[in-house]
């Protein structure tokens, strides 16, 4: 049997870019700051993307960690009303109240 070996995901995440492109568009070389809109670019279609997915599907809601500050997708589990009470991060694991704010959409 043909063992399959693991994968990593070496991904560079947003939050840790965004200090070089933020240093590529203000002090880069030409070439630099070229690469560094056209990522601000790309960054915008994905976040443009999402936007327009929510809104197309009223279940979900964007939301932020209290806790530690994470962005995250979160389904809603009352369709009917479309409301979010109460989330867990996927990130720290925290529990999130929502009672006296209210949710994105």
């Amino acid at each position: 049997m043909k063992q399959e070996m693991g994968k990593i995901d070496i991904t560079p995440r947003w939050e840790e870019l965004s200090p070089l492109l933020i240093e590529w568009l203000e002090t880069g070389k030409p070439e630099q700051k070229k690469l560094g809109r056209e990522e601000v670019k790309r960054i915008a279609e994905l976040a443009q993307a999402l936007v327009d997915y929510t809104k197309s599907h009223p279940e979900l809601r964007v939301v932020k960690c209290k806790h530690c500050g994470k962005v995250q997708v979160v389904k809603s589990i009352d369709k009917s009303m479309g409301e979010l009470i109460a989330w867990t991060c996927t990130h720290c694991l925290e529990q999130n109240d929502c009672k006296n704010e209210e949710a994105k959409k």
